[in-house]
């Protein structure tokens, strides 16, 4: 039972048992085993209240339940575009931004095996968009699913030509091409 607001009254809880270190390290899954995980339930649970009413603004009294709490999992493609930070060294940068410079310098484009490995891509700007708008659930973030030939070939202003091997399904709108990006 919950006290009425601003009142200092705590709800009284029944002390919760604690299962001695040899129930902790049972693997059983005997009917009291539910019983054993339960305090560990509790306790994360109150963990969770905790940091919801901190997060929240609520107070201790209770008087404010937390707010639901939802995950979206989001699967990114390789993130490209311009950013607040641009990494210099080939090892900090996307294979996107980094045929793109090697290109308008007039450099090699390396490509490891022939550049048959399938990729999913999505500019930062669609990617933040997305991370801060996703509902819950899970869901891919990519625009478009190339080779890394095809990226090579747009990088020099070539047409797509490669079938990629796979695709990557997104319930998303996009704004940027990669085409347009690198073209």
């Amino acid at each position: 039972m919950r006290p009425a607001c601003g009142s200092s009254q705590r709800p009284s809880r029944p002390p919760a048992a604690r299962p001695s270190p040899s129930a902790a390290r049972s693997t059983s899954t005997g009917p009291d085993s539910q019983v054993r995980s339960a305090p560990t339930a509790r306790t994360a649970l109150r963990a969770t209240s905790r940091t919801s009413r901190r997060s929240t603004g609520s107070s201790s009294s209770g008087c404010t339940p937390p707010a639901p709490a939802f995950l979206s999992l989001l699967r990114l493609g390789i993130v490209y575009g311009p950013s607040p930070v641009e990494h210099d060294t080939a090892e900090s940068q996307t294979v996107v931004d980094r045929f793109r410079r090697l290109a308008a310098a007039g450099e090699e484009l390396p490509l490891d095996d022939g550049g048959h490995a399938t990729i999913g891509v999505v500019h930062v700007e669609d990617a933040a968009r997305i991370l801060l708008d996703a509902p819950p659930g899970p869901a891919n973030v990519a625009a478009e699913t190339v080779t890394v030939a095809d990226v090579a070939r747009l990088a020099r202003g070539e047409q797509l030509h490669d079938t990629p091997a796979w695709s990557a399904a997104s319930p998303f709108e996009y704004r940027h091409a990669l085409a347009e990006y690198l073209g």
